[in-house]
């Protein structure tokens, strides 16, 4: 009695024996039948999106382990070959994540939550406790990372959208406030204490 194992065997034997003797048969067959081919190249790619992403970054991945100087070297050629192309899509890239940042922090509307303002160039992030400066000492997070952070971490509370006027006053009603809460000149002069960074 024949194996299954057998037979594949068999039939993979034959499949080489006549693919050695007919060498060029794939690639005429695809090119008498090219309508063909590429309605069964998408068909393929539709149902198999998620194997061929998968196969395609795991050897892309193992291609740029064994051959590193090769992979730095490409990736410098072509980034100095697109440079506008990059900055452009950096550009846009942050632009759109910006308007979804302030757009979750406005209360799911882009615009101030204190006046309404809705021009893009007036919004701005602003710290609800005061507290930006921590962040930017401890992290260095500002600008575009400080919004990558935000999103990466699932939008964290303690954050407002406001425009640049509403930031202003909210600074300046800032400033008339902590005088009580200063140090008093002796814990200074003593080195104990710090002076807030309330500016």
């Amino acid at each position: 009695m024949i194996d299954n194992n057998d037979r594949e065997v068999k039939r993979r034997e034959a499949r080489k024996r006549w693919s050695d003797k007919n060498p060029n048969y794939s690639r005429e067959w695809a090119l008498k039948n090219k309508e063909k081919t590429r309605k069964y190249l998408q068909d393929y790619r539709a149902k198999n999106l998620e194997r061929i992403r998968e196969i395609s970054r795991l050897s892309a991945q193992a291609w740029r382990k064994k051959y590193p100087d090769k992979s730095k070297q490409g990736a410098l050629e072509y980034y100095y070959k697109n440079v506008e192309k990059i900055r452009l899509r950096r550009r846009v890239g942050a632009q759109e994540l910006k308007k979804n940042l302030l757009t979750h922090y406005g209360n799911a509307e882009y615009a101030c939550v204190t006046c309404g303002e809705s021009r893009s160039a007036c919004l701005s992030l602003d710290h609800i406790n005061n507290n930006g400066y921590l962040g930017r000492k401890e992290n260095g997070l500002s600008g575009t990372r400080l919004y990558q952070y935000l999103k990466a971490n699932n939008y964290p509370k303690g954050f407002q959208t406001l425009c640049m006027n509403c930031q202003f006053i909210k600074r300046e009603e800032c400033r008339e406030k902590p005088l009580k809460q200063l140090p008093s000149l002796i814990e200074l002069a003593n080195g104990n204490c710090k002076i807030p960074n309330i500016y």
